[in-house]
């Protein structure tokens, strides 16, 4: 399943809790142009898109000017993200409780984006991880549409319980389709939560536990064979499958596809096999 897919204006909107007009605002000022124009002239943006206005919005909270933002996106490199990050990061501190959470997110993506780029060859390697509680909401179907309405509804949730486009978002590959090695299919979204729950299937835990950890550079099409590779090496590596796998971008929204950079995070829990 492709899960490159497109929104609307007033999809991408809704997404971030902004009104359409500040959504016209960026694309005529050319900091955030719309990926496609159909010719009863409405836009469509990528979903990478929704993660860079993310981005674009949490600068502007954070006091930077749209030409500095424009000279950011402008260089667009993983090397120039993590200098932000640490600019930013300092900015904060004597600021309120709520950006003191935003300087936490912040920290904890360079770390991981620190790691990522550190490597120079893909390195899978087992990594002990804490149980999470997640927010999560199952896709019915598998095409784009069903991805977009959930997402939207993951965020109109999170947003009603005072949360915003701002937690990482997992998408979860479930365990039997893991073991059946399909690794097209989606079982749905995640966010990290901290609040009440409105149904109780809307909870859940990743486990504590071992997890097999890959941090992933290539495009989209490049993750079914990363999800095969992982498999082989958990296989030959006297361990099974026992859980979900946990996708999470750390960069892959960042960079404009035209530049063909993206790097996931991808953990998958595992075992040792009985014998």
């Amino acid at each position: 399943m492709d899960r490159v897919f497109y929104l609307t204006s007033g999809e991408l909107a809704e997404l971030l809790g902004v009104s359409k007009q500040t959504v016209f605002y960026y694309d005529k000022i050319g900091l955030l142009c719309p990926q496609q124009r159909a010719g009863n002239h409405y836009r469509y943006y990528s979903l990478q898109q929704a993660a860079e206005l993310r981005l674009i919005l949490t600068f502007r909270e954070l006091g930077l000017s749209i030409e500095e933002i424009r000279a950011y996106l402008h260089v667009r490199t993983p090397e120039a993200y993590l200098q932000v990050l640490g600019e930013q990061q300092r900015r904060p501190q004597q600021e309120i409780e709520r950006l003191s959470q935003m300087v936490d997110k912040l920290a904890g993506t360079r770390h991981q984006l620190g790691q990522a780029m550190s490597r120079k060859k893909p390195e899978i390697r087992l990594c002990e991880m804490q149980e999470e509680k997640l927010l999560s909401l199952p896709c019915r179907e598998q095409n784009k549409r069903e991805y977009i309405y959930s997402l939207l509804k993951l965020y109109r949730m999170s947003r009603a319980a005072g949360e915003g486009f701002t937690q990482e978002i997992y998408c979860i590959l479930p365990q039997e389709r893991l073991q059946a090695k399909d690794f097209e299919h989606v079982y749905g979204y995640a966010m990290p939560w901290e609040g009440q729950m409105a149904e109780t299937e809307q909870l859940l835990l990743r486990p504590a536990g071992t997890y097999a950890v890959l941090y992933h550079r290539g495009t989209y099409g490049t993750l079914s064979p990363a999800y095969q590779t992982m498999a082989e090496w958990i296989e030959e590596r006297g361990y099974e499958i026992c859980g979900h796998a946990y996708e999470k971008s750390l960069f892959n929204t960042l960079t404009g596809e035209e530049h063909g950079l993206y790097i996931n995070e991808i953990a998958i829990q595992v075992k040792r096999k009985e014998i």
